[in-house]
């Protein structure tokens, strides 16, 4: 499209089904938020907005939006200032209800980043080392030499267990973290490798950090991370599983001639690995901490 991007710029995305169906544009446009209001509502700031620039981003968003079906909320920043900030699409195409830059999303293995901080922060209040053995807090499970930095760097070699799940789970509803750890203790999983000798992206490392943050905190994933990383850093519209009401976005998928809701999987309740949702304002707040870090720590 012809865009240069001259200075630091971070662009946040949250994509709505993007690939599952296509609305023709008209009224499921979000106006963009003219820069000073949206700026003066949320920081109090004034800035230069280069407009020549946000026009190509918003021609490029358009066009995405009209001719390839992309649905969801773009923000652009640049120097560390929001600039752009847009959503295209619906948030319920059946009851044509729009998206707002405000809905949030699941950000499937996007979540994996918080577990990973959630566990820092008990690192640095002396809860844990990344070095303990994760048989120290998770005794039930069979694992020998695998340490809890060898699940953040995805070097554990424990299998997949999703498909354990996928294959022996026979109870109606989605089994939670306990559930998942309690289960992969009853049903042996063999290491693929030895641990710390082969990196292999691991969704079971990341639902085993979760477990290992209740077993620390006393408290639930979702309690820890809310009241820890959320609420500190007013992140409003997040949440870990779909809470916030109104907020979150379902995904829908073409039917005929209508649209229907997708249903739940048996991996929707088991968290660490996925299962977030945030919104652009979220994830530019997320970006900041990341960036020039605050004190966040537990108590």
């Amino acid at each position: 499209m012809g865009i240069t991007f001259h200075h630091s710029l971070i662009i946040l995305l949250c994509l709505f089904i993007p690939s599952i169906f296509s609305v023709s544009s008209g009224d499921n446009i979000q106006e963009v938020q003219k820069p000073v209001e949206f700026l003066s509502s949320y920081y109090n700031d004034t800035c230069v907005i280069d407009h020549d620039f946000t026009g190509q981003i918003d021609q490029m968003v358009l066009y995405h939006h009209r001719r390839l079906g992309f649905q969801g909320s773009v923000l652009v920043v640049k120097d560390g200032t929001p600039i752009y900030a847009k959503s295209v699409g619906y948030a319920d195409p059946v009851r044509r209800k729009k998206l707002h830059n405000n809905n949030s999303f699941e950000l499937a293995s996007v979540s994996k980043q918080f577990t990973a901080f959630a566990i820092m922060m008990l690192e640095e209040n002396g809860m844990l080392d990344y070095d303990d053995p994760i048989d120290n807090y998770l005794c039930e499970l069979p694992y020998k030499g695998i340490t809890i930095r060898h699940l953040l760097n995805h070097t554990s070699g424990i299998q997949n267990y999703m498909w354990l799940i996928e294959n022996k789970w026979k109870h109606e509803h989605s089994p939670s973290n306990r559930e998942v750890l309690s289960f992969m203790a009853s049903n042996e999983m063999y290491y693929n490798f030895k641990p710390g000798t082969r990196f292999s992206y691991s969704n079971t490392g990341y639902v085993l950090l979760a477990s290992i943050i209740e077993e620390v905190s006393g408290m639930t994933y979702s309690e820890f991370v809310e009241e820890n990383i959320f609420s500190p850093l007013q992140m409003y519209n997040a949440s870990v599983g779909p809470d916030r009401g109104n907020s979150c976005v379902n995904s829908y998928q073409p039917y005929r001639r209508y649209y229907r809701k997708l249903s739940s999987t048996v991996h929707d309740q088991a968290f660490g690995d996925k299962g977030i949702y945030a919104s652009i304002w979220d994830l530019y707040k997320w970006n900041k901490e990341l960036d020039n870090p605050i004190p966040v720590s537990y108590t």
